[in-house]
């Protein structure tokens, strides 16, 4: 040390912590802001079940694309980034007399929940994949759709989408895949893996 005040050795350190503290609060902060989000994730959800509830007879399932299509709901913005949450997989079901919320953001998803929980699982999910790559999985059967020899859509589909694209691609107005007759419907198993986040 010098009579001038701190030597190379102090300054450095005092560097070095700084550094130290800094990468903790950005670190506490990135966690925060990820709270947040999932906190709006779930408040949307409530937000989505509680109007569909209000609004609804209470039997079946009612899609956020059928809330939109009827004026019931507006599109619900994900927190994760600028995109819509998806109309196909976020729906509100009504069996055995209670009310289950599923609303799909990103790659976030809070899965069949009751709609009246006080707080809702909220997991992380893959893309739907022709087999499991993990012991924590959500399956669900995808159709696609066969024609001279090809495949019709690009992908297999949960059976709501499916309907929905084959209905466009044909003007039709099919309600099951059983209905379906411009072309061979195929299914088979999906999965995803789902990981729980909080």
């Amino acid at each position: 040390m010098n009579n001038k005040g701190f030597g190379k050795f102090e300054v450095l350190t005092m560097i070095v912590l700084l550094i130290v503290i800094s990468a903790i609060l950005l670190v506490m902060i990135l966690k925060g802001a990820n709270n947040q989000k999932l906190n709006v994730l779930s408040t949307n959800a409530r937000n989505f079940a509680d109007k569909v509830i209000s609004d609804n007879n209470g039997s079946g399932t009612y899609y956020l694309k059928d809330a939109i299509d009827e004026g019931l709901y507006d599109s619900i913005k994900s927190p994760f980034s600028t995109n819509d949450c998806d109309i196909y997989e976020s729906k509100v079901e009504f069996k055995d007399n209670k009310k289950y919320v599923t609303l799909k953001c990103d790659e976030y998803i809070i899965y069949n929940e009751e709609a009246n929980s006080d707080t809702y699982k909220i997991y992380k999910t893959s893309e739907w994949l022709s087999s499991k790559n993990s012991d924590d999985f959500q399956k669900t059967v995808g159709y696609n759709c066969e024609k001279d020899g090809k495949e019709v859509l690009d992908n297999y589909q949960e059976e709501r989408l499916f309907l929905d694209n084959i209905n466009e691609l044909y003007t039709k107005e099919y309600t099951t895949t059983a209905d379906v007759v411009d072309c061979k419907v195929l299914s088979k198993e999906l999965f995803r893996d789902l990981t729980l986040v909080r």
